[in-house]
């Protein structure tokens, strides 16, 4: 009986196979669903098809609104970027205010350069 249990298991894990993620070749559709590959370079590299640029702005309006981190902003650019087809961004800034402002009680934004990477 164990003989047929551990065959079985050998059968379902014969099936399955380690994946590896390789940014260089991930479409804009899969950075927006997974920003934290995209790539942030300090200037955009030459020979690069040039988006233009993007900005994401977080607030948090009230107390009850959930809390976003820093990394949160730059996760919302990185999607804003990748809705634009870019698969990379250069030059991002970023600004963080959380005495609270007219608008929110929190807010973050983020912007930068979009462009397409060069495919290896």
């Amino acid at each position: 009986m164990r003989f047929l249990l551990a065959t079985a298991a050998l059968l379902v894990l014969a099936g399955c196979t380690v994946t590896s993620i390789d940014p260089a070749k991930m479409t804009p559709a899969e950075f927006e669903a997974r920003p934290d590959y995209m790539m942030i370079v300090p200037s955009v590299p030459k020979g690069v098809k040039v988006i233009g640029p993007v900005k994401a702005d977080l607030c948090r309006k009230t107390k009850q609104d959930p809390v976003f981190s820093k990394e949160d902003v730059f996760r919302a650019l990185k999607r804003e970027a990748a809705r634009q087809g870019a698969t990379a961004l250069a030059e991002v800034n970023s600004t963080w205010v959380d005495s609270g402002t007219r608008r929110c009680l929190e807010e973050g934004t983020a912007s930068g350069i979009a462009f397409v990477r060069v495919p290896h």
